[in-house]
């Protein structure tokens, strides 16, 4: 989650969702985002107030920094800085929030290339004690 440098919650490095509800909220209008945002919100019994809608990630962050709003975002800005010069900070949400799934998948037979196998190992290193123990290599 991103909000402008000046927001009151800038500082905090986390946050609970309930927190900013009744802020407006900047919706990033992309696949898998979108989908992720609703869900957050309604495991939570969340209602967020949608001001602004964009497909385009910078744009959203632009919106951010400038002020008019928050944003829910599953990637995490390379930059504090937006195109427009503006500064945004990223808090973590504390919620206790449901798990997701994530799967790896390639075409049998293909190569296991180098970033195939960076990802396998990030995602069995970081694997949560109650997932599966098999994993398909």
């Amino acid at each position: 989650m991103i909000v402008a440098d000046a927001h009151p919650l800038a500082g905090r490095g986390t946050v609970k969702l309930r927190d900013l509800v009744g802020e407006p909220l900047i919706q990033l209008d992309l696949q898998p985002s979108r989908e992720n945002t609703e869900y957050l919100f309604a495991s939570l019994g969340l209602e967020p107030d949608i001001r602004h809608t964009t497909t385009n990630y910078e744009l959203a962050r632009c919106l951010v920094g400038r002020g008019l709003g928050y944003s829910v975002l599953i990637q995490r800005p390379a930059s504090h800085l937006t195109y427009d010069g503006h500064s945004v900070a990223v808090l973590e949400l504390s919620d206790d929030l449901p798990t997701a799934t994530v799967g790896l998948a390639r075409p049998q037979g293909s190569p296991r290339t180098a970033k195939y196998s960076t990802l396998h190992a990030f995602l069995v290193a970081h694997e949560a004690p109650e997932a599966s123990a098999s994993i398909r290599r």
